[in-house]
């Protein structure tokens, strides 16, 4: 009896383990048709913009949610505004964007901005003085 259960136990857990790439495999794919549609967008370049970490940001936004905003962004009548503000690195206006607000929201999935220290960061504390 004791074989039995462990053959048993072998068959489940390849069951298990098939299953389980088998649901990975097509969450792969799913994904990867999410950021197609993304990139064909200027949504994809406005989350980039705004250092989102569009991989992960994919992984953890209901696609609906995507979908709503990928609509959003073809429907958008500040195309000009927005070619403008993507163009720009400097522009950091995007109060234009229909899904500004969605996009800001993400804030689990931005990058770490890289930035460059301040005037106020580069002077030395206060009684010191540097010569």
């Amino acid at each position: 009896m004791t074989i039995a259960f462990f053959a048993l136990a072998i068959v489940v857990a390849g069951v298990v383990m098939a299953t389980l790439r088998i649901g990975s495999g097509a969450t792969s794919q799913v994904r990867d048709r999410i950021v197609g549609a993304l990139e064909k967008v200027r949504l994809y370049r406005m989350l980039d913009k705004r250092h989102v970490d569009i991989p992960r940001f994919v992984d953890e936004t209901d696609p609906a949610v995507i979908r709503q905003e990928i609509r959003n962004c073809e429907a958008c009548q500040a195309i000009d505004r927005c070619d403008t503000a993507l163009d720009n690195p400097a522009d950091d206006d995007v109060s234009f964007c229909p899904n500004a607000d969605a996009i800001d929201r993400s804030a689990p999935h931005v990058k770490t901005p890289v930035r460059a220290a301040t005037d106020l960061e580069r002077q030395p504390p206060a009684g010191r003085r540097d010569l």
